[in-house]
């Protein structure tokens, strides 16, 4: 997912008509970002539930159901309200927002592409346009979540033209379309459910806390990575961190350090990826025995196919 506005948020829906507060940028941007994070809980649950029954045969598809794209439509009408209220635009253009132009164009979806041509020159514009990019990305991992389903999700192909989705999914990797088709209520509907019920819950906590960092005055170094620890190690040993870490060494006040540099390069670039298929083997590692042996089998398997969808090739 391409599209970072972390400390910022979305909307859409019917015109606005409110006179945003004096300017107040950090109230702006709170408000964006609390009433986003709520949009997309409800995103993320809601569909990704109506896909577990879909799966089931308890909801005919397609996803989101007319109830729950309901629900959606009005809690997307509430953000806009409330962010409409708030943000001036000159709130936006202190947090960046001078228009809605975000990311390299080259490398838009369909759906991006109308994002970036959205006008910015009200308040209620300013927030149809964060939901515009938003919900591009919050279609785009779901999609990679219940990969079953990620044609239906995206409106079509997996690939620039979606009107859906953010670029950057997993059709570019694998050069096709996954296996599209109900799970039915077995095996692989519940594996498929437990990392799409996994994957959400940690993209919020993620979130949740970058968001907590950055208004808090964080910048990347200190809201990304750990608190300032120090290290004393015996000779021959080895520190191992990410090149992006804010680092130093102490001085030498007696005798000599010898040290040997060097580099290891991870073959999914994407911390988030990285760190969702770190867990999968945690629990492939830890669950594995207690699992079914053809259900251990699609987890490896899903272990496998996301790999070959997020990493480099070697």
């Amino acid at each position: 997912m391409r599209t970072i506005l972390v400390a910022v948020g979305l909307a859409v829906a019917c015109p606005v008509f409110v006179l945003p507060a004096a300017a107040d940028p950090v109230l702006c941007q709170k408000t964006i970002l609390k009433q986003y994070t709520v949009l997309k809980k409800k995103t993320l649950k809601g569909v990704g539930k109506c896909l577990d029954k879909q799966n089931k045969g308890d909801l005919p598809g397609p996803c989101p159901d007319p109830l729950t794209s309901g629900k959606l439509d009005l809690a997307r009408q509430k953000v806009e309200a409330k962010v409409a209220a708030t943000c001036s635009l000159a709130d936006a253009a202190t947090l960046g927002f001078v228009d809605c132009a975000y990311g390299a164009p080259g490398e838009d979806s369909a759906v991006e592409a109308s994002c970036r041509a959205l006008p910015v020159t009200s308040s209620a514009e300013l927030a149809a346009c964060i939901s515009c990019w938003k919900e591009a990305d919050f279609y785009e991992f779901l999609a990679v979540l219940y990969a079953s389903h990620a044609a239906e999700l995206c409106g079509g192909p997996l690939d620039a033209s979606s009107t859906i989705c953010s670029a950057g999914g997993c059709a570019g990797y694998f050069g096709a379309t996954p296996d599209q088709r109900d799970l039915g209520d077995g095996g692989e509907n519940d594996c498929q459910k437990a990392i799409g019920k996994a994957g959400i819950k940690y993209l919020l906590a993620r979130e949740k806390l970058l968001e907590k960092c950055a208004l808090e005055g964080g910048t990347r170094f200190p809201c990304l990575g750990d608190a300032e620890l120090q290290f004393k190690l015996p000779a021959g040993f080895a520190i191992i961190y990410p090149s992006d870490t804010l680092h130093q060494v102490e001085e030498v006040t007696n005798g000599e350090r010898l040290v040997a540099i060097t580099f290891i390069q991870s073959r999914v670039p994407d911390p988030f990826r990285r760190n969702l298929l770190y867990n999968l083997n945690e629990v492939a590692a830890l669950e594995g025995l207690n699992m079914q042996a053809e259900n251990f089998t699609r987890l490896q398997l899903i272990q496998n196919q996301l790999l070959r969808c997020w990493g480099e090739k070697p």
